[in-house]
């Protein structure tokens, strides 16, 4: 009798696979989190784009505005961290399945690694929509259209691509602890917790 322990791996493509139908399922569960990446993200991009707003009607941005900014990113990771922990720890039941039906460790970790670069490509690319939107509105209003129209189209692009890349790298690194700890239970003891 064989005491061979089968494991299963995942390829980048399965793992991706699996966490866009999680991604899919838990979307409602997990709108918590969705919505700290989401507010976090609307908030760093509406810092952004005031910034360049505020650059072409005066030619300077005040040093003060990259410690908010600095801040504000500090605060966003653990809001992300927090909804992170509560997000995995519902569900290392079905960790514990995963592991007990012959998933490694780095399996799981890939798959829930990506599906955390999911939300926060969702939760940034909706956030930095918004902030920008909201900042634009506000700033057409009360200064003038035609200073927030002469921002370049590309000052806006980068703003918006840098705090969705922000926002996916926060999810990501904010996941691994959770998902770490998740990893390291014994399937049986996984198992026994109540959702």
């Amino acid at each position: 009798m064989s005491s061979e322990k089968h494991t299963t791996c995942f390829s980048i493509k399965e793992a991706i696979s699996l966490s866009l139908k999680a991604v899919r399922r838990r979307s409602m569960k997990r709108t918590l989190t969705l919505l700290s990446i989401a507010s976090g993200s609307a908030f760093i991009s509406m810092l952004l784009t005031v910034a360049s707003i505020l650059q072409m009607a005066d030619g300077k941005v005040g040093a003060y505005q990259y410690w908010v900014l600095i801040v504000a990113v500090l605060v966003w990771e653990v809001a992300i961290v927090n909804s992170a922990l509560l997000s995995i720890a519902e569900r290392s039941r079905e960790i514990g399945i995963m592991e007990a039906l012959g998933a490694t460790s780095s399996a799981i970790i890939k798959i829930l690694v990506i599906e955390s670069a999911m939300f926060g490509l969702l939760g940034g690319s909706l956030g930095a929509a918004a902030g920008w939107l909201i900042v634009v509105t506000v700033y057409g209003l009360q200064l003038s259209w035609s200073i927030v129209l002469a921002v370049p189209p590309q000052t806006y692009i980068f703003n918006f691509a840098l705090t969705v890349t922000v926002s996916v790298l926060l999810s990501m690194i904010a996941a691994l602890y959770p998902i770490s700890r998740a990893t390291r239970l014994v399937p049986a003891d996984a198992l026994k917790r109540e959702i």
